[in-house]
């Protein structure tokens, strides 16, 4: 069951304490970590360039990356667009258990 989180649902977790920067900078450290390992498959981002953009210098478009990171159990793929409205990128981040393949499941009451 996927599980849509938006700005509001974010600032509510971390009010609540169930998202803490500590836990957020220790989870990008040990992804880090298993790059530097080798234990990370990467795909670089790529970039859909979709024409003019009255807002964005570089046009609007669509970017997409991957990375899997099965030590950790985990992988994912980061989709948005940017050049449509001025200061607001439509960001969307699927994650998915490496060992079952399924979207990642969230425990976290978003409230």
């Amino acid at each position: 069951m996927a599980l849509f989180l938006d700005e509001k649902h974010i600032t509510a977790l971390s009010d609540a304490g169930q998202l803490r920067m500590p836990d957020c900078i220790e989870a990008v450290e040990r992804a880090y970590r298993e790059q530097g390992r080798g234990q990370m498959q990467l795909l670089s981002r790529h970039n859909f360039w979709l024409g003019p953009s009255p807002i964005a210098v570089r046009g609007r478009s669509l970017k997409v990356g991957a990375a899997a990171l099965p030590g950790i159990g985990i992988m994912g793929v980061v989709t948005y667009s940017s050049g449509y409205v001025a200061g607001h990128l439509e960001l969307w981040v699927q994650l998915f258990s490496s060992d079952t393949g399924e979207l990642y499941p969230c425990y976290a009451d978003a409230g």
